[in-house]
Parts: C-alpha cells; structure tokens; sequence
C-alpha cells in the first residue's frame, strides 16, 4: 500500500521502487496484483507509476492534509485491511465533534463537562504554552498506542511549529520510556506537561503464572495479569508529577475499539485546529518542511549526471 498525497514525495517513490525492484527480483512479473496506490487526483509522479501498473488507485481528498487524513480513505483502508467497519471509527468522531458544537453552545461561565472537550483542553493547552510549559509528553501505557503517539507527534508540531511558537512533543511508551526519561520529568528542569494514554485494564490478559518461579522468587507479580502492572504503573507515575508540579492529564478509554480511537483522533485534530487559531497560525500547511524538500529535490538534481 503506497500512500502519498501529493505523489511526489521522494521517500514513498523510493519505498515504492526498492518494492517493485524486490518482486521483480522474486519472478513476480503481474506486479499490478500486489500493489494498491492513495495520492491525490490530478498529474503526479505516484498516479503516473500507478497507471503504468494498471494497479489500484484510490483517491486522496486534496484538501484535506495528510496528517489530518486518518479519518479518510488512509484510516479507513487499515480497518477494512482487517476485516473491520469503518462506521464505528466515524461515530467515535462524530461524538466527539458533536460535543464540541453542544460545548460552543453553551451560555458562558457554564462548566464543561466529559472527557472530550476540546475547548477545555485547547484552553488549557495554549496556557500551559504561554505560562513557559514548552514540551508535550505523550506517554502511551500499550504497545498498541505507541503509533497513536507518533501520530499526535506529527499533527502537533508539524501544524503548530510555525513563527516562532514552541510546539516540542515527546511520544514516550510508559513504562519503558520511565526507565530512560522520567529521572528528568520529575527531577529536572519543569518544562513538561503530559498527556497519559492508557487502555482498559481488562484491555487483554497476559497472566503471570508460572510455577514454581512466580510464587518463590516473584509473589507481588505471581498471578498478576501485564495489564494491571501497566495500569498500576501508569497510576503510579500519574501521582509522581502531580506531586512535582508538573501539569498532567489521563486518557483512560473504555474499551480499545475504532469507536474510541475515532474519538481520540477527532479530539487531538480539533484540540491542534483550536490551539493553532488561539495563537494565530496555520494549522494545515508545513512551509519549512516543504523547503526541506525542495532543497533534497535540488541537491539530487544538482549530483546527478
């Protein structure tokens, strides 16, 4: 599956041809069957390789960045990958985004209420920037968050990190980013604020039950499920920054569903969208990154013969 919005991004294409290079090394001549192509409508060089395969293309929305594309065609294509509706992951959205209008419509000094409220968060957020909280910790107690977290990396300060505004995101997996980070969250310099993601504690089960070691050389864990370590971690660290001053807030879903991951997405691009209008920038678009590349493209076109 080669993603691209544009098609013209220089990593993709070169993903995309070691691929192609590999198969055809293989024996494998009908490459047009392995393949399947997102990039946006119109001449670029992914929907032109695509077409000379004769291999599926889907269409990314143009406007529509990639970043903010997860409840698009790209997001969708994952869940149908394995074998899931895609009408949950938009419900979970949806609440979230209905939330917002219900919470835009409320008479002010009128508390907000639930999980999901961006306006809450955003406000919250652009304070934490302004009053010299300069770095984000995400910190994801599952493996199975650890992508979400480089996600909500890329939107943060890819639309946020513009004029000069600070927008530094740390994804961290708790507990093992503790052992290599948390010496300095809670000892060093206070410049962190955190956001804990953290699954059901019944998410999936992993005993700790094997005799006789359990019993003899580990009582405190014999029988204990991964899960309710992780979680009793996580509650754990969750205190210690309290305790330090440092501004913290828990993600806690109740159940690891694309209903509530639609949720989660939807409340960190509104939460990012909201954020970039109060300091007054850009959220969708990325000019630096684009200088970068512009200055790769040349650099190549200047070495080659």
């Amino acid at each position: 599956v080669v993603i691209s919005k544009s098609g013209a991004t220089l990593e993709t294409l070169a993903h995309c041809l070691l691929a192609l290079a590999c198969l055809q090394r293989h024996g494998i001549d009908d490459l047009r069957r392995h393949f399947l192509f997102v990039t946006e409508p119109g001449a670029n060089p992914l929907r032109a390789l695509a077409q000379r395969l004769e291999a599926p293309i889907l269409d990314h929305d143009p406007n529509l960045p990639g970043r903010f594309s997860v409840l698009g065609a790209t997001g969708q294509l994952a869940l149908l990958a394995t074998g899931q509706p895609t009408a949950p992951l938009h419900a979970g959205a949806r609440f979230v985004l209905e939330s917002l209008h219900a919470d835009l419509g409320r008479p002010e000094n009128t508390p907000l209420e639930g999980l999901y409220s961006p306006l809450s968060a955003v406000a919250a957020v652009v304070g934490l920037g302004k009053a010299g909280y300069e770095n984000a910790v995400v910190l994801a107690y599952s493996d199975h968050l650890r992508a979400f977290g480089e996600w909500q990396r890329q939107l943060w300060m890819e639309s946020l990190g513009k004029q000069g505004h600070a927008a530094n995101l740390v994804c961290a997996l708790g507990p093992a980013d503790q052992h290599s980070q948390l010496q300095a969250w809670l000892d060093g310099r206070q410049a962190n604020w955190f956001t804990l993601l953290c699954l059901p504690e019944n998410a999936y089960a992993c005993r700790m039950d094997a005799q006789p070691w359990g019993e003899t050389f580990a009582p405190l864990l014999h029988g204990l499920d991964v899960h309710e370590l992780t979680a009793a971690q996580s509650h754990a660290t969750e205190q210690a920054l309290a305790a330090a001053g440092a501004p913290v807030r828990r993600f806690a879903l109740g159940a690891f569903d694309a209903y509530a991951l639609g949720g989660l997405f939807m409340h960190f691009m509104l939460e990012t969208m909201l954020a970039a209008a109060m300091l007054g920038i850009d959220a969708f678009g990325q000019p630096a990154v684009e200088r970068v590349k512009q200055a790769t493209t040349a650099r190549l076109q200047a070495t080659r013969p």
